[in-house]
């Protein structure tokens, strides 16, 4: 399906465009195929673009975190 959407996105046909299908049973029905696609596609990066956001931000608050404790602790943090 992905060569065919984007071969048919190429070729300047509309993702709304319904083609006919068949189902397992062999019946007859018309569905957006490319759309489906196309929003999987979609989807899929925004989950993705909101997952590494989380990580980065998580990561910062951990940083100052550890950071104030330390402060407030009074360790001193260099190795001998």
């Amino acid at each position: 399906m992905q060569c065919f959407c984007k071969r048919e996105r190429k070729n300047g046909h509309s993702m709304f465009e319904k083609y006919e299908q068949t189902d397992s049973r062999f019946q007859p029905y018309e569905g957006k195929l490319c759309y489906n696609f196309f929003s999987d596609i979609y989807i899929s990066k925004v989950i993705g673009q909101s997952i590494s956001i989380f990580v980065v931000l998580y990561n910062i608050v951990l940083k100052y975190t550890i950071v104030y404790l330390v402060l407030f602790i009074g360790e001193e943090t260099s190795s001998q």
